[in-house]
């Protein structure tokens, strides 16, 4: 919910469909909450056959796509403006880094459906190379978001670098 809202923030404040957009995510993840929960299923663990995972699930989803299409489209503008000089490569860097980081994230909430289906063939018990994959995954995504706010000087170096030999190369 925090990125769907983030994206809404920075990306569409002024878009008329971009609130009624971050409280769908809202319903769905509550509805998907309290519909598990009249399962019974208040831990979350038994979800595939629980049907307010799904709700659930693409409450989920739905965000990570927003931020990627959204910073994706970003980066593209921003690009553009670079060649103009009306943007720095540090910024279109960073809408890069925070589209690679919404699919990273889409990609580990698509993981949650093999990851889920196993647990319950394996009744409760995640596969050792899902769990490796899923952390790899997540432990990309954090290093993805660091970039995108505490970029390192070497790294904000390495970047205008690139920019420079890539303006000199027009």
């Amino acid at each position: 919910m925090t990125t769907a809202a983030f994206t809404r923030e920075v990306f569409h404040r002024e878009k008329p469909w971009a609130g009624p957009l971050l409280w769908g995510v809202v319903v769905l993840l509550i509805a998907g909450l309290a519909i598990s929960a009249g399962h019974g299923d208040f831990e979350g663990m038994a979800p595939i056959g629980n049907p307010g995972f799904w709700f659930e699930w693409v409450g989920q989803l739905i965000p990570f796509v927003w931020v990627a299409a959204a910073s994706l489209a970003a980066y593209v503008n921003s690009c553009r403006r670079a060649r103009i000089g009306l943007s720095n490569a540090l910024a279109s860097n960073r809408y890069l880094l925070f589209g690679c980081f919404g699919l990273l994230q889409l990609a580990t909430v698509v993981l949650l459906i093999p990851m889920y289906i196993g647990y319950e063939v394996e009744n409760g018990a995640f596969s050792d190379s899902m769990d490796r994959l899923m952390g790899s995954l997540e432990m990309l995504t954090i290093a993805t978001i660091w970039l995108v706010f505490f970029p390192p000087r070497i790294y904000r170096a390495w970047i205008e670098r690139a920019a420079a030999r890539s303006a000199d190369a027009r």
